[in-house]
C-alpha cells in the first residue's frame, strides 16, 4: 500500500468497508432468519407432542385393564407415526423447494 496514492487508499478503505458491512447484514438477516425457522420448529414439536400425548384425552394411569391400556398405546402409536410422516414430507418438500431457489439463483 506503499505505493498507491493517499485518495486511492481511501477509495480502496471505503471500498473494502462498504464490503464489509453488507456482508455483516447479510450474515444478521440470514441469522434472524434462521432463528426464526427454529423458533417455528420449536413451537410445531411443542405442539405435536402436546397433541400426541393428549390424542386419546386420557393418560394411562386412568385406564385399569389391560385392554384399554393396548388400546390406547395404539392410538397414540398410529398418531405418532401419522404425525412423523406428515413432518418427514413437510421437510422434504421444504428442502427441495430450497434446493430448487437456490439452484436457479446460482445458475
Amino acid at each position: 500500500m506503499e505505493h498507491i496514492p493517499e485518495e486511492n487508499k481511501f477509495y480502496f478503505i471505503q471500498r473494502f468497508s462498504q464490503c464489509l458491512t453488507s456482508l455483516l447484514v447479510i450474515i444478521g438477516l440470514y441469522s434472524k432468519y434462521i432463528r426464526h425457522e427454529l423458533n417455528d420448529h420449536i413451537d410445531r414439536s411443542r405442539t405435536l407432542w402436546k397433541k400426541l400425548n393428549m390424542e386419546d384425552g386420557r393418560s394411562l394411569d386412568e385406564v385399569d385393564s389391560f385392554s384399554e391400556k393396548l388400546l390406547v398405546l395404539g392410538r397414540r402409536m398410529s398418531g405418532n407415526y401419522r404425525q412423523f410422516l406428515y413432518l418427514i414430507r413437510y421437510q422434504l418438500k421444504r428442502c427441495r423447494r430450497i434446493l430448487f431457489s437456490s439452484l436457479c439463483v446460482h445458475g
